[in-house]
């Protein structure tokens, strides 16, 4: 629905080797964003909503046939309460 105001996004591979990159998740598919677009980029633009439909491309992949990362890239990550032997 274009009011709903909620969307996902997720980083992901399509094929091994390839670069990761971060595409919009509408139901059992996704559909790619610009390759230089990161998840920086969407989670700090001013309406990220808008920032995702301007840049999503098409054609939409089969979301069971693409690799899922971690939603991180430029950003400092810490992990606390775990200690391993």
């Amino acid at each position: 629905d274009a009011d709903d105001p909620t969307m996902q996004i997720a980083k992901f591979v399509a094929n091994p080797g390839d670069r990761p990159a971060v595409g919009l998740v509408e139901g059992e598919a996704i559909r790619p964003l610009d390759p230089a677009v990161s998840p920086s980029q969407v989670l700090h633009s001013d309406d990220p909503i808008a920032f995702v439909r301007r840049h999503a491309g098409t054609p939409s992949l089969p979301l069971a046939g693409v690799r899922l990362l971690a939603p991180i890239d430029a950003q400092e990550v810490w992990g606390a309460g775990v200690t391993y032997e």
